[in-house]
């Protein structure tokens, strides 16, 4: 009996380990781009370096999550990999997101502003 409860907690800790490991990746919180119509020159400068930061920042995030998943036990559950995939995933769309929606308003911006 005792040899049984050993064994169910070493299984458990090989379990929540991907997810324990997955909480030293520091997700980037989601940032705000300015409307370009109505921005002046220095927030968009301002939203520029925001967003280099925001990319940069998840790019670390993504290293993270990506060493995670392929340091993750070839045994773990199909639930964990996918949740871990899926966070892979969703830093990639968050990216992408805020690049457009940057770009969006750097030429909603200069459309606003053409003699700048």
């Amino acid at each position: 009996m005792k040899r049984l409860y050993i064994s169910a907690i070493a299984t458990s800790a090989l379990i929540a380990l991907p997810a324990f490991s997955q909480a030293d990746c520091d997700r980037p919180d989601m940032i705000n781009v300015p409307a370009g119509t109505t921005s002046t020159l220095d927030e968009m400068l301002e939203a520029q370096a925001n967003v280099r930061d925001f990319l940069a920042t998840m790019e670390e995030y993504l290293d993270c999550v990506n060493a995670e998943i392929e340091s993750a036990p070839k045994d773990s559950p199909p639930e964990t990999q996918a949740e871990m995939i899926e966070q892979f995933n969703s830093g990639i769309t968050e990216m992408e997101t805020v690049a457009a929606r940057f770009n969006d308003a750097r030429v909603a911006y200069q459309e606003a502003n053409p003699s700048e």
